[in-house]
């Protein structure tokens, strides 16, 4: 079904400040991945949803997070059409963001450091969102803890 342009209009206005704030997101410095997200639970009150096996402790690796380097509108909304939800379920958008490069190192497919650092890089994003006002959820389809996305509402 298609959407009333009033509806459009709100829903459009949400996506570009949404835009906003994704994009104004502040760094954080290259860490350890456990200090890192000790740092988030204790400032922000925002918990990593790590895949298992979460990281070790001396891990040589480290978990970083800049402003992502693309937004996306991916989904029926972007083809301005929808499916209408079961009743009393709300209306949603997906949208798809793409890490910088410059947070990965060449070995990052070995032992899930990639699902390790998505799982970094999603908490970071949901502690600057928190701090925008947005309701922040975790969700993980089929149970897969290295597929977590996040849930906003507005």
């Amino acid at each position: 079904m298609r959407l009333k342009p009033s509806r459009r209009t709100a829903i459009d206005r949400f996506l570009l400040t949404l835009h906003i704030a994704l994009t104004s997101a502040p760094s954080i410095e290259p860490t350890s991945p456990l200090p890192a997200a000790r740092s988030l639970l204790k400032k922000k009150h925002v918990a990593t949803p790590w895949a298992f096996p979460a990281p070790l402790a001396d891990a040589n690796w480290k978990v970083a997070f800049d402003a992502p380097s693309e937004v996306t509108l991916v989904g029926s909304y972007a083809l301005q059409t929808s499916v209408k939800p079961p009743d009393g379920l709300p209306w949603t958008l997906d949208l798809a963001l793409t890490m910088p490069s410059t947070l990965f190192q060449e070995k990052d497919y070995l032992n899930g450091r990639f699902a390790h650092k998505r799982a970094f890089y999603l908490a970071a994003l949901a502690a600057h969102l928190l701090g925008q006002g947005y309701s922040v959820q975790w969700s993980t389809p089929g149970a897969d803890s290295r597929a977590t996305v996040l849930l906003l509402d507005p």
